[in-house]
Protein backbone atom coordinates (compact mmCIF):
# COMPACT_ATOMS: atom_id res chain seq x y z
CA UNK A 1 0.00 0.00 0.00
CA UNK A 2 1.85 3.03 -0.78
CA UNK A 3 2.91 5.38 1.81
CA UNK A 4 1.45 8.67 0.61
CA UNK A 5 -2.15 7.10 1.12
CA UNK A 6 -1.19 7.72 4.96
CA UNK A 7 -0.71 11.46 4.76
CA UNK A 8 -4.58 12.25 3.31
CA UNK A 9 -5.14 15.98 2.89
CA UNK A 10 -8.92 15.52 1.66
CA UNK A 11 -11.05 18.03 4.09
CA UNK A 12 -13.60 16.54 5.61
CA UNK A 13 -17.23 16.01 3.44
CA UNK A 14 -19.63 18.61 3.77
CA UNK A 15 -23.11 17.33 4.49
CA UNK A 16 -25.95 19.29 3.71
CA UNK A 17 -28.51 19.21 6.36
CA UNK A 18 -31.76 20.66 6.76
CA UNK A 19 -32.14 24.41 8.36
CA UNK A 20 -35.33 23.33 10.11
CA UNK A 21 -35.74 20.96 13.19
CA UNK A 22 -38.57 20.29 15.74
CA UNK A 23 -35.87 19.67 18.73
CA UNK A 24 -35.55 23.55 18.77
CA UNK A 25 -38.46 23.86 21.21
CA UNK A 26 -35.90 21.47 23.83
CA UNK A 27 -35.65 22.77 26.82
CA UNK A 28 -32.57 22.00 29.37
CA UNK A 29 -32.48 20.18 32.73
CA UNK A 30 -30.02 20.10 35.65
CA UNK A 31 -26.91 18.79 34.29
CA UNK A 32 -27.21 15.98 31.81
CA UNK A 33 -31.05 14.53 30.77
CA UNK A 34 -31.88 11.23 32.25
CA UNK A 35 -30.11 8.48 30.90
CA UNK A 36 -27.07 10.25 29.91
CA UNK A 37 -24.21 9.73 32.16
CA UNK A 38 -21.44 12.38 30.75
CA UNK A 39 -20.74 13.55 27.32
CA UNK A 40 -17.52 15.24 26.08
CA UNK A 41 -16.36 16.99 22.89
CA UNK A 42 -12.96 16.46 22.36
CA UNK A 43 -12.20 14.98 25.64
CA UNK A 44 -14.17 18.21 27.68
CA UNK A 45 -17.41 17.70 29.54
CA UNK A 46 -20.09 19.43 28.11
CA UNK A 47 -23.67 19.78 30.54
CA UNK A 48 -25.99 22.64 30.96
CA UNK A 49 -23.82 24.53 33.00
CA UNK A 50 -20.10 23.68 31.41
CA UNK A 51 -19.46 25.14 28.18
CA UNK A 52 -16.37 23.81 26.36
CA UNK A 53 -14.44 25.85 23.50
CA UNK A 54 -12.11 23.85 21.05
CA UNK A 55 -10.50 25.06 17.94
CA UNK A 56 -11.46 21.90 16.09
CA UNK A 57 -14.10 22.47 13.21
CA UNK A 58 -14.79 18.61 13.18
CA UNK A 59 -14.99 17.92 16.80
CA UNK A 60 -15.47 14.52 18.40
CA UNK A 61 -18.50 13.82 20.66
CA UNK A 62 -18.39 11.17 22.78
CA UNK A 63 -19.63 9.69 26.38
CA UNK A 64 -21.73 7.50 27.89
CA UNK A 65 -25.55 6.23 27.89
CA UNK A 66 -27.94 4.08 30.22
CA UNK A 67 -30.26 4.09 27.41
CA UNK A 68 -31.28 0.23 25.71
CA UNK A 69 -30.23 1.66 22.44
CA UNK A 70 -27.72 1.00 19.57
CA UNK A 71 -27.55 3.85 18.13
CA UNK A 72 -27.83 7.94 18.89
CA UNK A 73 -29.45 10.19 16.63
CA UNK A 74 -26.83 13.41 17.28
CA UNK A 75 -27.50 17.31 16.43
CA UNK A 76 -25.60 20.14 16.25
CA UNK A 77 -27.35 23.38 15.92
CA UNK A 78 -26.42 26.99 14.73
CA UNK A 79 -28.19 28.75 12.31
CA UNK A 80 -27.81 25.37 10.40
CA UNK A 81 -28.67 21.86 11.74
CA UNK A 82 -25.97 19.06 11.21
CA UNK A 83 -27.40 15.75 11.74
CA UNK A 84 -25.38 12.40 12.06
CA UNK A 85 -25.34 9.08 14.07
CA UNK A 86 -22.95 7.20 16.82
CA UNK A 87 -23.07 3.47 17.94
CA UNK A 88 -23.35 2.55 21.46
CA UNK A 89 -21.27 -0.43 22.24
CA UNK A 90 -21.68 -3.04 25.00
CA UNK A 91 -20.87 -0.83 28.02
CA UNK A 92 -22.85 2.08 26.51
CA UNK A 93 -19.97 4.55 25.03
CA UNK A 94 -20.24 6.31 22.13
CA UNK A 95 -18.09 8.30 20.01
CA UNK A 96 -18.37 9.86 16.72
CA UNK A 97 -17.65 13.27 14.77
CA UNK A 98 -19.24 15.95 13.38
CA UNK A 99 -19.37 14.63 9.75
CA UNK A 100 -19.29 18.77 8.80
CA UNK A 101 -16.92 21.91 9.40
CA UNK A 102 -18.63 24.25 11.35
CA UNK A 103 -17.49 27.97 11.28
CA UNK A 104 -16.60 29.45 14.46
CA UNK A 105 -19.39 30.45 16.66
CA UNK A 106 -21.16 28.48 19.32
CA UNK A 107 -23.47 25.51 18.95
CA UNK A 108 -26.18 23.21 20.29
CA UNK A 109 -25.12 19.42 21.38
CA UNK A 110 -28.38 17.48 21.27
CA UNK A 111 -28.88 13.51 21.73
CA UNK A 112 -31.72 11.98 20.97
CA UNK A 113 -33.37 15.01 20.30
CA UNK A 114 -32.40 16.36 24.18
CA UNK A 115 -30.59 18.94 24.72
CA UNK A 116 -27.18 18.59 26.70
CA UNK A 117 -25.64 21.87 25.87
CA UNK A 118 -23.34 24.46 24.41
CA UNK A 119 -19.85 24.29 22.69
CA UNK A 120 -17.83 27.01 21.44
CA UNK A 121 -15.28 26.35 17.85
CA UNK A 122 -12.69 29.08 18.00
CA UNK A 123 -10.05 29.88 16.18
CA UNK A 124 -10.83 26.73 13.37
CA UNK A 125 -10.71 29.36 10.15
CA UNK A 126 -7.13 29.63 10.35
CA UNK A 127 -5.82 26.11 11.47
CA UNK A 128 -3.34 23.98 9.31
CA UNK A 129 -2.74 21.38 11.71
CA UNK A 130 -3.32 20.83 15.94
CA UNK A 131 -1.10 21.37 17.87
CA UNK A 132 0.48 18.40 19.38
CA UNK A 133 -0.56 19.05 23.22
CA UNK A 134 -1.30 15.97 25.57
CA UNK A 135 -0.37 12.79 22.44
CA UNK A 136 -2.93 10.09 23.35
CA UNK A 137 -0.63 6.99 24.57
CA UNK A 138 -0.67 4.65 21.05
CA UNK A 139 2.01 2.40 21.95
CA UNK A 140 -0.96 0.15 23.79
CA UNK A 141 -2.69 0.33 20.37
CA UNK A 142 -0.67 -2.94 18.64
CA UNK A 143 -0.75 -6.67 19.57
CA UNK A 144 1.54 -8.05 22.38
CA UNK A 145 2.73 -11.16 22.89
CA UNK A 146 -0.27 -11.79 25.99
CA UNK A 147 -2.52 -10.89 23.26
CA UNK A 148 -2.49 -14.08 21.99
CA UNK A 149 -3.41 -16.42 24.65
CA UNK A 150 -0.90 -18.63 24.05
CA UNK A 151 -2.00 -19.99 20.71
CA UNK A 152 1.38 -19.17 19.38
CA UNK A 153 4.23 -20.41 21.46
CA UNK A 154 7.64 -18.32 21.25
CA UNK A 155 5.79 -15.33 19.89
CA UNK A 156 8.08 -12.30 20.98
CA UNK A 157 8.60 -8.67 20.54
CA UNK A 158 11.18 -7.80 17.68
CA UNK A 159 11.35 -4.35 17.83
CA UNK A 160 8.70 -0.80 17.83
CA UNK A 161 9.33 2.66 17.68
CA UNK A 162 7.89 6.17 17.47
CA UNK A 163 7.96 8.32 14.49
CA UNK A 164 7.36 11.96 14.74
CA UNK A 165 6.33 14.74 12.39
CA UNK A 166 9.35 14.73 11.05
CA UNK A 167 10.80 11.59 11.71
CA UNK A 168 7.58 10.90 8.91
CA UNK A 169 8.50 13.30 6.42
CA UNK A 170 12.13 12.34 6.14
CA UNK A 171 11.67 8.90 5.48
CA UNK A 172 8.61 9.47 3.20
CA UNK A 173 10.69 12.10 1.42
CA UNK A 174 13.91 10.14 1.02
CA UNK A 175 12.11 7.77 -1.53
CA UNK A 176 11.16 10.75 -3.52
CA UNK A 177 14.35 11.67 -4.72
CA UNK A 178 15.34 15.00 -6.07
CA UNK A 179 15.88 18.33 -3.51
CA UNK A 180 15.56 16.61 -0.09
CA UNK A 181 15.03 19.57 2.34
CA UNK A 182 12.01 20.79 0.19
CA UNK A 183 10.23 17.30 -0.01
CA UNK A 184 10.99 17.25 3.84
CA UNK A 185 9.34 20.41 4.35
CA UNK A 186 6.90 19.73 2.18
CA UNK A 187 5.84 16.45 3.36
CA UNK A 188 5.51 18.37 6.88
CA UNK A 189 3.38 20.61 5.71
CA UNK A 190 0.99 17.83 3.89
CA UNK A 191 0.97 15.52 7.25
CA UNK A 192 -0.13 18.81 9.43
CA UNK A 193 -2.64 19.91 6.95
CA UNK A 194 -4.18 16.23 7.42
CA UNK A 195 -3.89 16.25 11.18
CA UNK A 196 -1.17 13.69 11.73
CA UNK A 197 0.38 13.74 14.90
CA UNK A 198 2.24 10.56 15.34
CA UNK A 199 3.14 7.40 14.81
CA UNK A 200 4.23 4.12 16.70
CA UNK A 201 4.72 0.94 14.72
CA UNK A 202 5.82 -2.78 16.08
CA UNK A 203 6.93 -5.92 14.87
CA UNK A 204 6.07 -9.57 16.69
CA UNK A 205 7.43 -13.04 15.73
CA UNK A 206 7.29 -16.83 16.20
CA UNK A 207 10.02 -19.18 15.44
CA UNK A 208 10.28 -21.72 13.03
CA UNK A 209 10.47 -25.65 13.58
CA UNK A 210 14.19 -25.09 12.09
CA UNK A 211 15.05 -22.32 14.94
CA UNK A 212 15.00 -18.58 15.48
CA UNK A 213 16.97 -17.83 12.81
CA UNK A 214 13.99 -18.01 10.43
CA UNK A 215 9.99 -17.08 11.65
CA UNK A 216 7.16 -19.61 11.42
CA UNK A 217 4.73 -16.05 11.22
CA UNK A 218 5.39 -12.53 11.85
CA UNK A 219 2.78 -9.90 12.93
CA UNK A 220 3.31 -6.06 11.70
CA UNK A 221 1.08 -3.17 13.01
CA UNK A 222 1.04 0.37 13.50
CA UNK A 223 -1.14 3.02 14.36
CA UNK A 224 -1.56 6.66 13.24
CA UNK A 225 -2.92 9.70 15.66
CA UNK A 226 -4.68 12.29 14.11
CA UNK A 227 -6.23 15.72 15.11
CA UNK A 228 -9.84 14.41 14.96
CA UNK A 229 -11.71 11.40 13.79
CA UNK A 230 -12.69 13.20 10.76
CA UNK A 231 -8.61 13.42 9.71
CA UNK A 232 -8.96 9.44 10.60
CA UNK A 233 -11.77 8.76 8.99
CA UNK A 234 -10.59 10.76 5.48
CA UNK A 235 -6.87 8.81 6.29
CA UNK A 236 -8.51 5.54 6.43
CA UNK A 237 -10.99 6.20 3.22
CA UNK A 238 -7.74 7.23 1.39
CA UNK A 239 -5.72 3.96 2.85
CA UNK A 240 -8.19 1.13 1.56
CA UNK A 241 -9.42 2.93 -1.69
CA UNK A 242 -11.71 1.07 -3.74
CA UNK A 243 -11.10 -2.39 -1.59
CA UNK A 244 -14.09 -4.32 -1.19
CA UNK A 245 -12.49 -6.30 0.90
CA UNK A 246 -12.93 -10.27 2.40
CA UNK A 247 -15.78 -11.02 5.13
CA UNK A 248 -14.67 -10.22 8.51
CA UNK A 249 -15.97 -9.28 11.91
CA UNK A 250 -15.88 -5.35 12.09
CA UNK A 251 -13.07 -4.08 14.26
CA UNK A 252 -13.43 -0.42 16.16
CA UNK A 253 -15.50 2.13 14.18
CA UNK A 254 -14.79 0.87 10.88
CA UNK A 255 -12.19 -1.88 9.64
CA UNK A 256 -11.65 -3.48 6.38
CA UNK A 257 -9.12 -6.68 5.46
CA UNK A 258 -7.65 -8.03 2.72
CA UNK A 259 -5.95 -10.75 1.83
CA UNK A 260 -2.49 -11.42 -0.42
CA UNK A 261 0.15 -13.49 -0.66
CA UNK A 262 4.08 -12.69 -1.97
CA UNK A 263 7.51 -13.52 -1.46
CA UNK A 264 9.83 -12.40 1.40
CA UNK A 265 12.40 -9.59 0.25
CA UNK A 266 15.47 -10.75 2.13
CA UNK A 267 15.14 -15.09 1.48
CA UNK A 268 12.38 -14.94 -1.31
CA UNK A 269 9.95 -16.99 1.08
CA UNK A 270 6.52 -17.15 -0.03
CA UNK A 271 4.28 -16.17 2.20
CA UNK A 272 0.16 -15.66 2.73
CA UNK A 273 -1.27 -12.96 4.59
CA UNK A 274 -3.63 -10.87 5.96
CA UNK A 275 -3.90 -7.38 6.11
CA UNK A 276 -6.62 -5.45 8.41
CA UNK A 277 -7.10 -1.76 8.46
CA UNK A 278 -9.16 -0.25 11.16
CA UNK A 279 -9.94 3.16 12.99
CA UNK A 280 -10.93 3.66 16.30
CA UNK A 281 -11.79 7.36 16.95
CA UNK A 282 -8.90 9.95 15.80
CA UNK A 283 -6.31 6.27 15.50
CA UNK A 284 -5.97 4.79 12.26
CA UNK A 285 -4.18 1.88 12.57
CA UNK A 286 -3.30 -1.46 10.66
CA UNK A 287 -2.06 -5.17 11.51
CA UNK A 288 -0.33 -7.25 8.56
CA UNK A 289 -0.88 -11.41 9.56
CA UNK A 290 2.03 -13.10 7.62
CA UNK A 291 2.22 -17.02 7.52
CA UNK A 292 5.69 -17.71 6.51
CA UNK A 293 5.19 -21.38 5.99
CA UNK A 294 3.22 -20.42 3.14
CA UNK A 295 -0.75 -21.46 4.91
CA UNK A 296 -3.65 -19.48 5.02
CA UNK A 297 -3.27 -17.06 8.16
CA UNK A 298 -5.91 -17.64 11.19
CA UNK A 299 -8.48 -15.02 11.01
CA UNK A 300 -10.19 -16.18 13.81
CA UNK A 301 -6.26 -15.51 15.80
CA UNK A 302 -6.60 -12.26 14.24
CA UNK A 303 -9.98 -11.51 15.04
CA UNK A 304 -9.21 -12.23 18.83
CA UNK A 305 -5.95 -10.33 19.01
CA UNK A 306 -7.64 -7.15 17.11
CA UNK A 307 -10.63 -7.12 19.19
CA UNK A 308 -8.19 -6.90 22.14
CA UNK A 309 -6.25 -4.11 20.91
CA UNK A 310 -9.81 -2.33 19.81
CA UNK A 311 -10.61 -2.41 23.08
CA UNK A 312 -7.48 -0.98 24.19
CA UNK A 313 -7.65 1.65 21.96
CA UNK A 314 -10.88 2.78 23.43
CA UNK A 315 -9.34 3.35 26.83
CA UNK A 316 -6.42 4.94 25.76
CA UNK A 317 -8.72 7.56 23.74
CA UNK A 318 -10.10 7.78 27.05
CA UNK A 319 -6.96 8.80 28.48
CA UNK A 320 -8.34 6.00 31.20
CA UNK A 321 -4.88 4.78 31.43
CA UNK A 322 -1.02 6.15 32.99
CA UNK A 323 0.05 7.48 29.78
CA UNK A 324 4.07 6.54 30.20
CA UNK A 325 4.42 5.82 25.97
CA UNK A 326 3.32 9.57 25.93
CA UNK A 327 5.34 10.46 28.92
CA UNK A 328 8.75 9.00 28.11
CA UNK A 329 11.38 12.39 27.01
CA UNK A 330 11.93 11.11 23.28
CA UNK A 331 14.99 13.29 21.65
CA UNK A 332 14.23 15.65 18.81
CA UNK A 333 15.33 13.80 15.82
CA UNK A 334 15.53 16.96 13.27
CA UNK A 335 19.40 17.71 13.88
CA UNK A 336 20.61 14.20 13.32
CA UNK A 337 23.21 14.15 10.98
CA UNK A 338 22.00 10.55 9.72
CA UNK A 339 19.55 7.72 9.95
CA UNK A 340 18.97 7.52 14.34
CA UNK A 341 18.26 4.06 15.92
CA UNK A 342 14.86 4.13 18.16
CA UNK A 343 13.06 1.67 20.16
CA UNK A 344 10.43 2.19 21.65
CA UNK A 345 8.77 -0.56 24.16
CA UNK A 346 6.10 -1.10 26.76
CA UNK A 347 7.96 -3.70 28.66
CA UNK A 348 5.34 -4.21 31.34
CA UNK A 349 1.88 -2.93 29.94
CA UNK A 350 -1.18 -3.38 32.26
CA UNK A 351 0.86 -5.68 34.09
CA UNK A 352 1.58 -8.51 31.86
CA UNK A 353 5.35 -9.04 30.91
CA UNK A 354 6.50 -8.09 27.20
CA UNK A 355 8.36 -11.12 26.35
CA UNK A 356 11.05 -10.10 23.94
CA UNK A 357 11.98 -12.77 20.71
CA UNK A 358 14.28 -15.47 21.56
CA UNK A 359 16.07 -14.16 24.46
CA UNK A 360 18.25 -16.65 26.79
CA UNK A 361 16.62 -17.48 29.66
CA UNK A 362 19.15 -16.05 32.16
CA UNK A 363 18.21 -12.60 30.36
CA UNK A 364 14.52 -13.45 30.33
CA UNK A 365 15.07 -13.95 33.79
CA UNK A 366 16.96 -10.47 34.62
CA UNK A 367 14.08 -8.17 32.97
CA UNK A 368 11.73 -10.55 34.90
CA UNK A 369 13.17 -9.51 38.39
CA UNK A 370 13.92 -5.57 36.90
CA UNK A 371 10.45 -5.30 36.36
CA UNK A 372 9.04 -7.03 39.31
CA UNK A 373 6.27 -5.06 40.82
CA UNK A 374 5.66 -2.76 37.97
CA UNK A 375 1.88 -1.96 37.06
CA UNK A 376 3.44 -0.63 33.64
CA UNK A 377 7.38 0.42 32.19
CA UNK A 378 7.90 2.19 29.19
CA UNK A 379 11.90 2.18 27.93
CA UNK A 380 12.69 4.73 25.02
CA UNK A 381 16.45 4.40 23.64
CA UNK A 382 17.53 7.37 20.86
CA UNK A 383 21.28 6.41 19.34
CA UNK A 384 23.04 8.67 16.45
CA UNK A 385 25.03 11.84 15.28
CA UNK A 386 23.91 15.15 16.02
CA UNK A 387 24.54 18.29 14.63
CA UNK A 388 24.24 22.48 16.01
CA UNK A 389 21.33 23.21 15.35
CA UNK A 390 23.01 26.14 13.25
CA UNK A 391 25.31 23.41 11.54
CA UNK A 392 24.11 23.21 7.82
CA UNK A 393 22.25 20.00 6.90
CA UNK A 394 24.80 19.01 4.13
CA UNK A 395 27.24 18.66 6.36
CA UNK A 396 29.28 15.35 5.79
CA UNK A 397 30.18 13.13 8.42
CA UNK A 398 29.35 9.15 8.80
CA UNK A 399 25.73 8.00 9.76
CA UNK A 400 24.33 5.62 11.72
CA UNK A 401 24.03 2.90 8.88
CA UNK A 402 27.32 4.46 6.97
CA UNK A 403 29.98 4.05 9.93
CA UNK A 404 32.04 0.42 10.75
CA UNK A 405 30.12 0.71 14.37
CA UNK A 406 26.64 0.66 12.55
CA UNK A 407 24.16 -1.49 14.47
CA UNK A 408 23.41 -4.99 13.28
CA UNK A 409 19.59 -6.14 13.13
CA UNK A 410 18.66 -7.19 16.16
CA UNK A 411 16.23 -10.13 15.83
CA UNK A 412 16.06 -12.47 12.19
CA UNK A 413 15.47 -11.75 8.69
CA UNK A 414 12.70 -13.63 6.20
CA UNK A 415 9.90 -10.93 6.45
CA UNK A 416 7.79 -8.90 5.00
CA UNK A 417 7.29 -4.65 5.56
CA UNK A 418 3.76 -2.75 5.99
CA UNK A 419 3.95 0.82 4.75
CA UNK A 420 6.90 2.54 5.83
CA UNK A 421 8.09 -0.20 8.48
CA UNK A 422 11.61 0.92 10.11
CA UNK A 423 14.31 -1.67 9.02
CA UNK A 424 16.68 -4.08 11.11
CA UNK A 425 19.24 -0.95 10.42
CA UNK A 426 17.50 1.19 12.80
CA UNK A 427 18.00 -0.60 15.78
CA UNK A 428 19.70 0.81 19.09
CA UNK A 429 22.78 -0.88 19.80
CA UNK A 430 23.18 -2.89 23.05
CA UNK A 431 25.76 -1.39 24.94
CA UNK A 432 28.83 -3.65 26.01
CA UNK A 433 31.49 -3.30 28.75
CA UNK A 434 32.53 0.33 29.40
CA UNK A 435 35.76 1.99 30.25
CA UNK A 436 36.50 4.69 33.06
CA UNK A 437 33.41 6.31 35.13
CA UNK A 438 32.40 9.99 34.11
CA UNK A 439 34.00 13.47 34.25
CA UNK A 440 31.77 15.92 36.06
CA UNK A 441 32.11 18.33 32.92
CA UNK A 442 31.94 18.29 29.27
CA UNK A 443 35.92 18.21 28.10
CA UNK A 444 37.26 18.99 24.72
CA UNK A 445 36.93 21.21 22.19
CA UNK A 446 34.02 22.30 20.31
CA UNK A 447 32.53 19.79 18.11
CA UNK A 448 30.57 20.33 15.06
CA UNK A 449 28.31 16.76 15.35
CA UNK A 450 28.38 14.59 18.76
CA UNK A 451 27.55 10.78 18.79
CA UNK A 452 24.39 10.64 21.57
CA UNK A 453 22.85 7.48 23.52
CA UNK A 454 19.57 8.47 25.23
CA UNK A 455 17.26 6.17 27.37
CA UNK A 456 14.72 6.98 29.03
CA UNK A 457 12.71 4.24 31.51
CA UNK A 458 9.25 5.23 33.18
CA UNK A 459 8.55 2.14 35.89
CA UNK A 460 4.79 2.68 37.47
CA UNK A 461 4.14 0.94 40.43
CA UNK A 462 0.48 0.70 42.42
CA UNK A 463 1.29 2.58 44.70
CA UNK A 464 4.01 5.26 46.25
CA UNK A 465 4.87 2.70 48.72
CA UNK A 466 6.04 0.10 45.99
CA UNK A 467 7.68 2.69 43.90
CA UNK A 468 9.96 4.26 46.96
CA UNK A 469 10.52 0.10 47.90
CA UNK A 470 11.50 -0.32 43.83
CA UNK A 471 13.59 2.99 43.92
CA UNK A 472 15.69 2.19 47.14
CA UNK A 473 16.58 -1.39 46.35
CA UNK A 474 17.90 -0.07 42.58
CA UNK A 475 20.08 3.06 44.06
CA UNK A 476 21.23 0.73 47.21
CA UNK A 477 22.17 -2.02 44.35
CA UNK A 478 24.12 0.71 42.92
CA UNK A 479 25.62 2.21 45.72
CA UNK A 480 26.98 -1.03 47.43
CA UNK A 481 27.99 -3.28 44.36
CA UNK A 482 28.72 -0.73 41.31
CA UNK A 483 30.80 -3.65 39.54
CA UNK A 484 27.65 -5.02 38.84
CA UNK A 485 26.74 -2.59 36.55
CA UNK A 486 28.07 -2.07 33.13
CA UNK A 487 28.50 1.36 32.90
CA UNK A 488 30.28 1.91 36.58
CA UNK A 489 28.24 4.56 37.82
CA UNK A 490 29.56 7.17 40.66
CA UNK A 491 27.54 9.08 42.55
CA UNK A 492 27.25 12.35 41.94
CA UNK A 493 27.39 14.18 45.66
CA UNK A 494 26.37 17.58 44.35
CA UNK A 495 23.99 16.74 41.72
CA UNK A 496 20.48 19.09 41.76
CA UNK A 497 17.46 17.34 43.04
CA UNK A 498 14.06 16.07 40.99
CA UNK A 499 10.83 14.94 42.13
CA UNK A 500 10.58 13.23 46.07
CA UNK A 501 13.43 11.40 46.35
CA UNK A 502 16.39 11.15 43.91
CA UNK A 503 20.60 10.29 42.89
CA UNK A 504 22.43 11.32 40.49
CA UNK A 505 25.19 8.97 38.74
CA UNK A 506 28.21 9.31 36.52
CA UNK A 507 28.76 6.95 33.83
CA UNK A 508 30.30 5.89 31.13
CA UNK A 509 29.20 3.67 28.21
CA UNK A 510 29.82 2.59 24.92
CA UNK A 511 27.73 4.11 22.38
CA UNK A 512 29.06 2.18 19.02
CA UNK A 513 31.72 -0.77 19.54
CA UNK A 514 34.11 1.83 18.44
CA UNK A 515 33.23 5.02 20.30
CA UNK A 516 32.43 5.35 24.39
CA UNK A 517 30.28 7.99 26.12
CA UNK A 518 30.27 9.71 29.12
CA UNK A 519 27.55 10.99 30.82
CA UNK A 520 25.38 10.79 33.53
CA UNK A 521 22.16 8.24 35.29
CA UNK A 522 19.10 9.82 37.08
CA UNK A 523 16.82 7.79 39.53
CA UNK A 524 13.68 10.17 40.39
CA UNK A 525 10.61 8.79 41.99
CA UNK A 526 8.07 11.19 41.72
CA UNK A 527 4.50 10.00 43.28
CA UNK A 528 4.23 6.15 42.46
CA UNK A 529 6.65 6.62 39.24
CA UNK A 530 10.08 6.46 38.73
CA UNK A 531 11.86 7.91 35.51
CA UNK A 532 15.71 6.86 34.73
CA UNK A 533 17.36 8.98 32.37
CA UNK A 534 20.61 8.10 30.94
CA UNK A 535 22.51 10.18 28.75
CA UNK A 536 25.86 9.44 27.19
CA UNK A 537 27.78 11.14 24.60
CA UNK A 538 31.11 12.12 22.54
CA UNK A 539 32.46 14.60 23.96
CA UNK A 540 31.10 14.19 26.88
CA UNK A 541 27.91 15.94 28.17
CA UNK A 542 28.06 18.47 31.33
CA UNK A 543 26.10 17.96 34.39
CA UNK A 544 24.03 21.02 33.58
CA UNK A 545 22.88 19.74 30.01
CA UNK A 546 22.12 16.61 31.20
CA UNK A 547 20.01 17.98 34.07
CA UNK A 548 18.10 20.00 31.63
CA UNK A 549 16.71 16.95 29.69
CA UNK A 550 16.05 15.08 33.16
CA UNK A 551 14.19 18.74 33.81
CA UNK A 552 12.42 17.90 30.79
CA UNK A 553 11.23 14.78 31.71
CA UNK A 554 9.69 15.69 34.78
CA UNK A 555 7.88 18.12 32.73
CA UNK A 556 6.42 15.31 31.21
CA UNK A 557 5.59 13.39 33.63
CA UNK A 558 3.83 16.54 35.43
CA UNK A 559 1.92 16.93 32.09
CA UNK A 560 0.97 13.24 31.44
CA UNK A 561 2.59 14.29 28.45
CA UNK A 562 5.65 15.49 26.24
CA UNK A 563 4.63 17.93 23.57
CA UNK A 564 7.33 17.00 21.04
CA UNK A 565 10.92 16.05 21.07
CA UNK A 566 13.62 17.08 23.34
CA UNK A 567 16.25 19.65 21.79
CA UNK A 568 20.12 18.04 22.83
CA UNK A 569 21.99 20.85 24.96
CA UNK A 570 23.79 23.49 23.11
CA UNK A 571 26.62 22.83 25.20
CA UNK A 572 27.28 19.50 23.25
CA UNK A 573 28.90 21.22 20.71
CA UNK A 574 30.49 24.24 22.36
CA UNK A 575 27.58 26.52 23.21
CA UNK A 576 27.03 28.15 26.97
CA UNK A 577 24.79 25.42 29.03
CA UNK A 578 22.10 26.95 30.69
CA UNK A 579 20.84 26.65 34.38
CA UNK A 580 19.28 23.52 35.00
CA UNK A 581 15.11 23.42 33.88
CA UNK A 582 16.21 25.44 30.62
CA UNK A 583 17.29 23.84 27.79
CA UNK A 584 20.66 25.42 26.48
CA UNK A 585 20.51 26.62 22.92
Amino acid sequence: MPNRQLAAVVAALIWLTSLLSPIASAQYTAGLPPGISGVEVDGQPIDSVTTPVTDNATPEISGRVELSVSTLDLAVANDEVTRFSADVDARGRFRATVPERLRNGQYTLYINDLLIGAFVVEGAASRTGREPGRLLDIARIVPYPVDFAGAVPGIGFLDGRFYSLHDEALRTAAASGGDQDAAVRETERRLAESGWLQRYENRLAAPSANGPETFSLQFSSFVVEYASGADAKTAFAALVGNETGAEFVTIGDESRLSLLSGATPDTGVDYQAARLTFRVGPMLGMIVYADLLNQQPNLDLLASVAQAVAARATVVADRQTTPLGSMALRLDTSTASGPVGRRDLYDVRGGDFTPLYNLSDATRAARLALYSGTSDAFTATTIGEFRARSAPRGQASPSVTESPAAAAPSAPTSVISIAGEATGEEEPIAPSTPGPAADEQQTGPASATTWVLMTSALYAFPDEAAADAWYAAQHNRLITNPASDAASPEVVSDAPSYGDVSSTFAITRPITPEISGKGYRFFVRTGAIVAVLEIVSEPGISLRGAGSLMELQMTCIEDQGCTGGAPLPGSLFGGRASRVGQADG
